[in-house]
C-alpha cells in the first residue's frame, strides 16, 4: 500500500542519445494529483468493484489513517494490515509525459516490513503476491504454499533482485505469473528459458504489452489477447487492475483466455482515469466493455 503522487508533463521525458553527464532536467507539470495506491490497495479496490471479497495483507506507517478509512468505506477487510508507528507508509512519485513515458521514485517505508499471510488464507480461492522485499516475498510464498493456497505472483520490478535459484523456487510455488515485457526479459535471462519453457511449471503465464495487449501462455501454446481501446489518461496502476481482472476470472472458473480478456478490460478502464482508486468499478460496465472488445457476452452468472 502506498500514496501515489502523479505529475503529468507536456515535454518529453526521453533523453537524447548524445546526453552525457548527470541529469539536471526540470519540468512544469500541467496536471498533478495524489491518490491511494500500491499493488495491494489497488487490487483489493478493483476486486471489490468486481464483487469479490478480499483481505489485504500489507504493512503501513503512522500516516495511513486516511487510506485505511477509505478502504473501510469500500467494505474491504483491513484486519491483516499491520501498522508501524515508527515509519511512514510507502510513497510513490510518478512523472508521466503525454507519450506515456514515466519516471518513478519509490520510498518503501513500511512496505519493507514483513506482513505474514493470515491463517484464513488456507481457505482463499487465490492469493495475489505483489512486489515487496525479497525476504518478505519468499516468506509469504513459502507460507502460502504450506497452506495449499493457489498463488498469482506479480514480480514487477523486483525480478532483478532475486538470484536464479530463488526465482526458480518462486516460480515453482506459483500457479500464475504476470509480468510486463521488460520484466519478462529479465526472467528469461535469469532462468535461461523461453516463455513456453518458463510457463511449463505454471497454469498460466502472462506478458503484458501495454497498448498492444498481452500474451497468455499455457499448455505449451501462446494466445494473443487483443488490447481494449481507451483514451489513455494515466497508466499508473494498469498492471494492478489487469491482475485483478484476471484473478476475477480465475476465481470464477472462466477459461484463461477469457480471464485475461477481463484483465485487459480492467487495465483499459484504469488507464482512462487519473489515479487508481478515484473512480467506481462496476461489474456491469466491465462486462459491457468486454462484449464491445471481444464480441461475446459475459453474464452475471459468469465468474461468480
Amino acid at each position: 500500500m502506498a500514496f501515489d503522487e502523479v505529475f503529468t508533463v507536456e515535454g518529453s521525458l526521453r533523453l537524447t542519445s548524445d546526453h552525457l553527464g548527470p541529469v539536471r532536467q526540470s519540468y512544469v507539470a500541467s496536471e498533478a494529483h495524489t491518490s491511494f495506491g500500491g499493488c495491494a490497495g489497488n487490487i483489493g479496490y478493483a476486486l471489490t468493484g468486481l464483487n469479490r471479497d478480499s483481505i489485504l495483507v500489507a504493512s503501513v506507517g503512522r500516516d495511513a489513517s486516511p487510506y485505511l478509512e477509505h478502504l473501510l468505506q469500500c467494505s474491504i477487510d483491513v484486519s491483516s494490515i499491520i501498522e508501524h508507528t515508527d515509519t511512514l507508509t510507502a510513497r510513490c512519485v510518478v512523472v508521466t509525459d503525454l507519450a506515456g513515458a514515466q519516471l518513478v521514485a519509490f520510498h518503501p517505508g513500511a512496505a519493507g516490513r514483513y506482513a505474514p499471510p493470515p491463517e484464513i488464507a488456507a481457505f482463499a480461492s487465490l492469493a495475489i503476491v505483489a512486489p515487496s522485499t525479497t525476504d518478505s516475498v519468499i516468506k509469504q510464498m513459502s507460507r502460502l504454499k504450506q497452506l495449499n493456497t493457489p498463488i498469482l505472483w506479480l514480480p514487477a520490478h523486483s525480478v532483478a533482485d532475486y538470484q536464479s535459484g530463488q526465482l526458480q523456487n518462486l516460480l515453482k510455488c506459483s500457479d500464475y505469473v504476470i509480468v510486463n515485457e521488460a520484466e519478462a526479459e529479465l526472467l528469461y535471462s535469469a532462468m535461461r528459458a523461453n516463455p513456453i519453457e518458463l510457463a511449463e511449471c505454471l497454469k498460466g503465464y502472462i506478458v503484458t504489452l501495454g497498448g498492444r495487449g498481452s500474451i497468455l501462455y499455457f499448455d505449451r501454446q501462446s494466445h494473443h489477447i487483443a488490447p481494449v481501446s481507451a483514451r489513455a489518461v494515466d497508466p499508473t496502476g494498469c498492471g494492478d487492475f489487469y491482475a485483478a481482472g484476471f484473478a476475477h476470472g480465475v476465481i470464477g472458473g472462466l477459461d484463461l483466455v477469457t480471464a485475461a480478456g477481463v484483465g485487459s478490460v480492467m487495465g483499459a478502464l484504469n488507464a482512462s482515469h487519473a489515479g487508481t482508486q478515484t473512480f467506481e468499478v462496476r461489474i456491469d460496465e466491465v462486462y459491457s466493455r468486454f462484449h464491445r472488445a471481444y464480441g461475446y457476452h459475459l453474464s452475471s452468472e459468469d465468474g461468480v
